[in-house]
């Protein structure tokens, strides 16, 4: 029997009661009836020694017994007192749950934990419909939510319900802290895909956005983010290059498990990969998927949804479905509108998605950076839980630091970045490649080859190739410990013109998606194909005969190894200008009256067996 702490007050109390009593009985040298009923009426009189008042008497009473006249003051009776005295346990005893498991109970909890997230009302009546008479009579409804309720471990009702990042934000986390680091340190990174569209900066199309953010973790601060159309490595190496410079080289840098970061140009290839090259350790969450241990970004991207929710062309999971399809519809018109040149029509649809929106409406790409970037400098100036705390000058109140605040405050204790020149900055972020050189020459990209006499010394080594993605007219060589060896241009080939590396994956992409595209029509086309024309049975057959029309000679007599058909006398004619069109109405125009003799003699060598009518029919061909 397990104690509860209302048990062992009642237990306390009539371990007081027993003790008074047998006192009674030693001081007065009476019988233990007498001193019970002594000590029963010194109670109802309200004479009772101070160490044991009529509360804990009261207290020690058990509740569950009959009421009567001498116990309407809420005392025990005689016979209550007379069991205590003989008792050895004085803890009260209350009926305990049977949690003994039972055979329904382990297929309702597995019925239960679905990540259909079943209700009790449809596991109950599972359990009703495959219920084993051995377990007894079938559980009602609420035998069933009882056991759930009270009996049930409710970390356990959550599992299979819920899986990743829901489950995991029922469990245990390891709290930490930021004592002691110093700004930028440490910055953790994270994409957020846009839950809006905005203009695209070429074709103007609504599209959505890649927003790649960084944050110190001392200071909480937010340096400008780099924005793209997709999750890459270019897009989350600018953000990077924005953090270096504003805050300096961090020590450590976290991202999630992207394959953007996770290959050879940033972390894998021990020497020509950034991490390598800058100095700059990178970590990742130890359990692919683990949102919470990327818990500072993924708070941000909370908030940036949060704040998105003012725009019209918002697309999160609170919109409503039926409003986005109409501003979806407007701004696609607006895009038209703009091809077209018709300004006036394009604001008027512009101020029409404004309205049934209800937000904003972003009439470029260059609008859209501001408002991300203004939604940035607004997260730094608001004060942040994980800061400390000081006193604000304008209310006198006690409140949390901003990440600009706690920035400014670095900076006035002595903190500074730890900086690059800009031409080193420049160098890191170039795309690093391991090539090896081929008669003075390398090609690090489609084929390209870049020369400098001074790479004949290096045949057959592998060196470094420093690519600027913007540039492809030339390249920087390095040995594989850093050291510049050349700058190699392009070497042109007859019918040939140096891309840039981004002018290169462009193209790549374009053709990846015309290659997409076609399939699509491909089997678009397979689908809209017309079905195969099936002889529906006891359709007629064409008589062999037909191999008499002058037309249709071309068309090679086909023995039919069945019994011979009756036919009906027919216009060959027709059916030949239905098989072969034009050049048959032109023959027929020649041969018109040759055609009408041919026919009648048709008709008597239909009923001619299969066999004389092969032989007729060849020596006619032959005369012919």
């Amino acid at each position: 029997m397990e104690e509860t702490e209302h048990s062992r007050v009642i237990r306390d109390a009539r371990q007081a009661v027993r003790t008074a009593v047998l006192r009674l009985q030693e001081q007065a040298g009476c019988s233990l009836k007498r001193a019970v009923v002594t000590f029963l009426t010194q109670a109802q009189a309200g004479k009772l020694d101070t160490d044991v008042a009529a509360a804990m008497l009261a207290m020690a009473r058990d509740g569950r017994g009959r009421k009567s006249a001498t116990l309407t003051a809420g005392f025990p009776s005689e016979r209550s007192l007379f069991r205590w005295l003989a008792a050895e346990d004085l803890t009260p005893k209350k009926p305990q749950r049977d949690m003994q498991a039972k055979p329904w109970m382990w297929v309702a909890a597995e019925l239960f934990a679905r990540p259909q997230k079943p209700t009790l009302k449809w596991v109950h009546e599972q359990l009703e419909a495959n219920w084993n008479p051995s377990w007894g009579e079938c559980i009602s409804y609420d035998t069933l939510a009882r056991f759930f309720r009270d009996k049930y471990s409710k970390l356990d009702a959550l599992k299979g319900r819920h899986h990743g990042s829901r489950l995991r934000s029922h469990l245990r986390y390891q709290h930490r802290t930021a004592d002691g680091l110093e700004p930028f340190m440490e910055v953790h990174a994270d994409g957020w895909t846009t839950h809006f569209t905005a203009p695209h900066p070429v074709t103007g199309e609504f599209v959505t956005y890649e927003v790649w953010h960084f944050h110190d973790l001392a200071t909480r601060y937010v340096t400008p983010p780099a924005i793209g159309q997709s999750e890459s490595t270019e897009v989350i190496l600018k953000g990077l290059e924005n953090c270096i410079r504003f805050g300096g080289v961090p020590a450590v840098w976290q991202t999630d498990s992207t394959g953007s970061v996770k290959n050879r140009k940033v972390e894998y290839d021990p020497i020509s990969g950034l991490s390598a090259r800058s100095g700059i350790t990178i970590v990742h969450p130890q359990e692919v998927g683990n949102s919470q241990a990327n818990g500072i970004c993924e708070n941000y991207n909370t908030y940036l949804d949060r704040e998105a929710r003012e725009l019209a062309t918002y697309q999160g999971a609170g919109m409503d479905a039926l409003v986005h399809r109409r501003v979806k519809k407007l701004t696609e018109k607006m895009v038209k509108a703009a091809r077209a040149g018709n300004v006036s029509e394009r604001d008027l649809l512009k101020r029409q998605a404004q309205t049934q929106g209800k937000g904003i409406v972003f009439g470029s790409f260059e609008e859209a950076v501001a408002w991300i970037n203004g939604k940035v400098h607004k997260g730094n100036n608001t004060p942040h839980s994980s800061l400390p705390k000081i006193k604000d000058p304008a209310s006198g109140r006690m409140v949390h630091m901003t990440p600009q605040q706690a920035l400014d405050a670095a900076r006035d204790a002595g903190w500074k970045p730890v900086v690059k020149d800009e031409s080193s900055l420049i160098d890191m972020f170039r795309i690093h490649l391991r090539k090896t050189v081929t008669r003075e020459t390398v090609s690090p990209f489609n084929g390209q080859r870049y020369y400098h006499p001074v790479l004949g010394d290096f045949n057959g080594e592998e060196v470094m190739v420093a690519i600027d993605t913007m540039d492809g007219t030339r390249v920087w060589v390095k040995d594989l410990d850093g050291r510049m060896l050349c700058e190699a241009t392009f070497m042109e080939a007859t019918g040939y013109r140096s891309l840039s590396l981004y002018e290169f994956a462009l193209e790549k992409r374009a053709n990846a998606q015309i290659r997409h595209k076609e399939q699509q029509i491909e089997q678009i086309e397979r689908r809209m194909a017309a079905p195969a024309l099936e002889m529906p049975q006891g359709a007629r057959v064409l008589p062999a005969s037909i191999a008499l029309h002058p037309v249709l000679q071309p068309i090679a007599a086909t023995p039919v190894a069945q019994e011979p058909v009756p036919q009906e006398k027919a216009e060959f004619s027709d059916l030949a200008m239905q098989l072969y069109g034009d050049e048959i109405e032109e023959q027929d125009r020649a041969a018109r009256a040759e055609q009408d003799t041919r026919l009648n003699a048709l008709t008597s060598l239909e009923e001619l067996s299969e066999d004389a009518f092969r032989e007729s029919s060849v020596k006619k061909v032959a005369g012919n």
